[in-house]
């Protein structure tokens, strides 16, 4: 390894250690914690410290130290580095910001009673992200990365379809990057359940799950040993188009009896008497009665028998449940169990997990967010030269 990327590599331990710290930690501290000998953490503590990225505490004198010089901690500077993250649904636009630390700092949304073309969208995302920057006026961006509920093109740079947004060939990127407050920041699209998958892999590293999420559609991921699969073009774990019947329901893709035209927040709502606007949570949350009792029999039943398919064919031992589906994950479980006791031969070995997603809301905004800020984990010293540090 070259000397340059070596000092890169060591930058990036000691941003990330004393990201996932609970508390300061002295160069001590951080050697004994990275691996690094004290004089390699005393030059990068500095250079972090001088670039903004640091912030140091008071001395402090360890517990029992009768002699010797006293530490002084340091730990991540609030606010000095943020990413934006942004989501794109059915029913909203959202923004939100974090910071070294992976706290998120702000957010903003607006409702939406009908889906937003992409140049209304854009337009969103820049307003909210322009409201969001106003509250935090001397802070570094080092980028935004925009949820979308969709599959992209292989250059990741256009939406190739959305359907329940009614987007078809949309030029994202560009248009995120032509949006004003956002034309010097580097723009990246990325698709919703993905991003979920990738706020997941926080607090399950190494695993391997298949992760069903229900928002504007269905969207899905596989994930093997930690990785999360693409496939060849990028669009592996679309379960939402996975097909149940083939004379079944059409689905908005044109094509019929996939799991969306049952399971869908949208196929439900043509279902029910209830309106078919506003938030998509609430519109489960007030499901009630032999009405919601349908509902759940139609998700259940439909999610289980599409899951013992996958699970067939990828082997794995979890089933994350996301989006409205976690809050509905009590009723649709057994459901799903059933089925997969009858059509999945992973209930041969023992019973499948069935688990819901540790972040609780928005977790595709908290996602992109995660993706927005990671360059500056992978590569400091570049974004420190970028800031000007």
């Amino acid at each position: 390894m070259q000397l340059t990327n070596v000092r890169e590599h060591n930058l990036g331990t000691v941003l990330n250690t004393l990201a996932t710290s609970d508390s300061p930690l002295s160069r001590a501290g951080l050697a004994q914690a990275t691996g690094l000998t004290k004089p390699t953490v005393s030059r990068l503590v500095d250079e972090l410290l001088s670039a903004g990225f640091l912030l140091e505490h008071a001395p402090t004198r360890s517990a029992g130290a009768a002699g010797g010089r006293p530490s002084t901690p340091v730990s991540i500077a609030e606010a000095s580095v943020v990413g934006l993250g942004a989501s794109v649904s059915a029913d909203h636009v959202a923004v939100n910001m974090i910071d070294l630390r992976r706290h998120v700092i702000a957010s903003a949304e607006t409702p939406l009673t009908r889906a937003p073309t992409p140049r209304d969208a854009v337009v969103l995302i820049a307003d909210l992200a322009a409201q969001l920057l106003a509250e935090t006026p001397h802070t570094r961006v080092s980028g935004i990365c925009v949820s979308v509920p969709g599959r992209l093109t292989p250059d990741g740079r256009r939406i190739r379809s959305a359907p329940n947004l009614g987007w078809d060939d949309a030029p994202l990127a560009e248009l995120l990057e032509s949006a004003p407050g956002l034309e010097a920041l580097d723009v990246s699209i990325e698709n919703d359940a993905r991003l979920v998958a990738e706020t997941e892999l926080v607090n399950r590293r190494g695993e391997g799950f298949v992760l069903v999420y229900g928002e504007s559609g269905i969207g899905g991921a596989v994930v093997v040993d930690g990785d999360i699969q693409r496939g060849a073009n990028g669009w592996a774990g679309e379960i939402g188009h996975l097909c149940l019947d083939v004379d079944g329901p059409q689905c908005r893709c044109g094509r019929r009896g996939c799991l969306e035209a049952y399971a869908s927040y949208w196929a439900i709502a043509q279902q029910s008497m209830q309106a078919g606007s506003g938030y998509i949570s609430e519109f489960f949350a007030a499901l009630e009665g032999a009405e919601r009792e349908a509902a759940i029999e139609r998700i259940g039943s439909s999610l289980g028998l599409a899951l013992a398919q996958v699970l067939n064919i990828v082997d794995l031992p979890t089933v994350v449940l996301g989006g409205y589906f976690r809050h509905l994950a009590a009723d649709v479980a057994p459901l799903i169990n059933a089925q997969l006791d009858r059509h999945a031969l992973a209930a041969e070995a023992g019973d499948v997990r069935i688990e819901t997603t540790t972040a609780a809301a928005r977790p595709s905004l908290a996602g992109a967010a995660l993706r927005a800020i990671q360059p500056v984990f992978d590569a400091p010293a570049e974004w420190i030269r970028r800031f000007g540090g």
